[in-house]
């Protein structure tokens, strides 16, 4: 069976998937931030009369439900977000910036949804034993992450003619 490497591709070291990660967190950073911050407008206009002070006829419960919507909505909207990324571009912005791309390791195609979703649940056990499964990707002959052995993925690195 030929290596991926056969195609003109090689397996992303851990490094350039951490550098790939910080671009990603960034990206996040800003776009949950300016959620939070509507979050908090709307918060204010929802208990503030007109000139600013606390309205005491303010529905608190109807409040009370739309802020648990709207963390709902900061909790999943990542989620949707990188699993939409892998399935339609391989690839999470992090990745595209450094020409990396997450495919399933048996026919270098894009993952399936369900393949995603193992993969990003892996996340959460690649992080609990000090990040372990993570540094795994830097010891690893095909350089996976435990996450990526549990989605049977692999992330490759385009490489430059």
């Amino acid at each position: 069976m030929r290596e991926m490497e056969d195609y003109g591709v090689k397996y992303a070291g851990f490094w350039i998937r951490f550098a790939a990660s910080i671009f990603d967190s960034i990206i996040l950073f800003i776009a949950i931030g300016a959620i939070q911050m509507i979050m908090a407008l709307l918060l204010t206009d929802a208990v503030a009369g007109p000139n600013g002070i606390f309205n005491p006829e303010v529905n608190l419960a109807k409040v009370d439900i739309e802020m648990i919507i709207l963390s709902l909505i900061l909790f999943l909207a990542p989620v949707i977000f990188i699993i939409f990324m892998w399935t339609k571009y391989s690839a999470t912005p992090g990745k595209m910036i450094l020409g990396l791309e997450v495919v399933d390791k048996d026919t270098g195609e894009p993952l399936t949804i369900g393949k995603s979703i193992i993969r990003l649940i892996g996340y959460i056990i690649s992080s609990i034993p000090f990040s372990l499964g993570y540094i795994w990707a830097g010891f690893d002959k095909k350089k996976q992450a435990w996450h990526d052995k549990l989605a049977n993925s692999v992330v490759l690195q385009k490489v430059r003619n």
